[in-house]
């Protein structure tokens, strides 16, 4: 009994194919590698990411619109192919040997990327700023396909490790065992804290060595720091819990649909589930045609399926519309990196005439604001608005994620005040490189979208991890993450339709921002969330959470 009782009670086996040991693997003991690869990673991912504007605007001498919507196609692919990413690992490789696969690739495309910014060759040549806008050759279609296979070499890799290395983490709970279960609800917040950590360093000491030692270092470092990350997780190789794959959840989704569409003439019984009655149709699959033939005489394959394959997709079908909801909030969050960091390039910089904070670094404001504000919310919002509500996380993770919703709103609003401002200085003082007003105007938009993060953002990992079938946690992860490849791919569609819409002429976004409206472009990406946020709370009142979304005793409260 005793053997029985220390054992997990979800399947898990250890990495010798036991059937695992709560003592000696999983919980915080093992998940403590898995943050700790994470952190890694995200000092490697955001040291790309965070300067990639300046690179591509200075380095390859793209304008502003073309590097914008470039930076935002690559986001966009990079959490799209996240879907490839659980595909592999729930139908093929498990989650843990996914993410050491694809760090391969990840690794690859940063040694390219570091060759790219090393070798002169690989790179036009350098522009006075007296002379850019008129002497600045493009570079070559050679040297772009050479960095552009590296940057999707990158995208690919860390991609498909994304929606793997989470549920990963996660997997170490046994989510049948009610001490563990609060255990995972915290990892969650730390883990959205363990990605804001790195990032922090990314936008400090290697934006700093890219702005002023060289994009070599800048570039080569990371890649260093990403072997690192790999070498972190396989040394915890002892400790972990693992979970089989239990086939492609794309499949059964499609093989679901496929078969009710192909019986919606057949009259079933109504169903008595009021969390999936608005998608009962698919109800259909679970039933055998009126010709007579037995379940197990179906001559097609998919022509029958088993009523949990109808369950699991009818749960999965729930969160569909949530992803919906999220989609202008993430086009929100994709002006950190590009045009927040463009908007910094045109201001004074200095501090005190000495130190010169480089334009990416300012992204180290919504990382403190996360980094201050998550311990804050799980460990004093949470226990206070809980002893109220009686929810285990105090608020839904849906009311959650409204909030940061409203946040953003201001931090667009904010945005464009603060750009209104730049440009009457920037009419007052034309010849002035950089203008004269500080970089730290931009605070309130940077903290704002990192107050509107802890909520949104941290709230959405935790929705489409719990609120998906246990067999489709790393699609769900999946689906959390191309919600940000929707609003970075809308994002670049926006910018391409406002230029067309108010150009040619005097489009918004120019590559000399001091000529466009920046700040008209900040306002309609906060009306459009003022919509969305007309849309996305009806659908949070309509959702049913699954059966473990309960009240807790008053005795449970504190």
């Amino acid at each position: 009994m005793e053997l029985q009782s220390a054992s997990v009670h979800d399947e898990a086996f250890d990495f010798k194919g036991r059937l695992a040991d709560k003592k000696s693997t999983g919980g915080w003991k093992g998940c403590c590698y898995v943050l700790a690869n994470e952190i890694f990673d995200r000092i490697a991912f955001f040291a790309i990411l965070a300067n990639l504007v300046t690179y591509m605007t200075s380095v390859l001498h793209e304008n502003t619109a073309e590097a914008a919507t470039n930076i935002n196609n690559w986001v966009g692919t990079i959490y799209m192919v996240t879907l490839l990413g659980a595909f592999l690992a729930d139908a093929f490789w498990g989650r843990y040997r996914t993410i050491l696969t694809m760090a391969g690739l990840y690794i690859l495309g940063l040694i390219l990327l570091t060759v790219s910014s090393s070798l002169k060759s690989l790179r036009p040549l350098p522009c006075q700023p007296a002379s850019r806008n008129e002497t600045c050759n493009p570079a070559s279609k050679q040297q772009r396909a050479f960095f552009f296979v590296a940057l999707y070499l990158v995208a690919v890799g860390s991609g498909c490790m994304k929606p793997c290395v989470s549920s990963f983490g996660a997997d170490q709970f046994d989510e049948k065992d009610s001490s563990e279960i609060k255990k995972k609800a915290s990892f969650f917040n730390w883990w959205f804290w363990g990605i804001h950590a790195g990032q922090l360093v990314a936008v400090t000491v290697l934006v700093y060595i890219q702005d002023n030692v060289g994009w070599s270092w800048g570039f080569g470092i990371p890649t260093v720091l990403m072997v690192i990350s790999v070498l972190t997780l396989l040394y915890g190789t002892p400790n972990y819990r693992y979970q089989k794959p239990h086939g492609s959840p794309l499949t059964t989704i499609v093989k679901v649909i496929a078969s009710a569409i192909s019986k919606w003439h057949m009259a079933i019984p109504a169903s008595t589930d009021k969390a999936t009655k608005p998608i009962a149709f698919l109800d259909r699959a679970a039933f055998a045609r009126e010709s007579g033939r037995k379940p197990g005489d179906a001559k097609k394959p998919w022509d029958l399926c088993s009523q949990a394959q109808v369950e699991e997709t009818k749960v999965f079908m729930r969160i569909l519309p949530m992803w919906f909801g999220t989609l202008l909030f993430s086009t929100a969050v994709a002006q950190n990196p590009t045009l927040f960091v463009k908007q910094g390039s045109t201001l004074e910089n200095s501090i005190h005439g000495k130190f010169k904070i480089p334009p990416a670094s300012m992204l180290l404001f919504t990382n403190l604001t996360v980094l201050f504000s998550m311990p804050l919310y799980d460990r004093l919002f949470v226990p206070s608005v809980r002893k109220i509500t009686g929810h285990p996380r105090g608020i839904t993770m849906l009311q959650r994620m409204g909030i940061g919703m409203f946040i953003t709103v201001a931090s667009m609003l904010a945005g464009g005040l603060v750009e209104t401002k730049r440009l009457k200085v920037a009419r007052e003082f034309p010849h002035s490189k950089p203008l004269p007003m500080t970089i730290f105007w931009l605070l309130p938009q940077y903290i704002l979208l990192g107050l509107a993060e802890v909520f949104t953002y941290s709230g959405q990992i935790e929705f489409f991890y719990d609120q998906a079938p246990a067999a489709m946690r790393s699609l769900g992860a999946a689906l959390q993450l191309t919600t940000l490849a929707g609003g970075s791919f809308l994002s670049s569609i926006l910018i391409t339709v406002v230029n067309r819409v108010t150009g040619p002429s005097h489009p918004w976004i120019q590559h000399n921002l001091n000529q466009g409206h920046l700040n008209f472009f900040y306002w309609l990406l906060a009306a459009l969330n003022v919509a969305n946020i007309g849309v996305f709370v009806p659908l949070a009142i309509w959702f049913k959470y699954k059966d473990n979304e309960v009240l807790l005793p008053p005795s449970s409260r504190v």
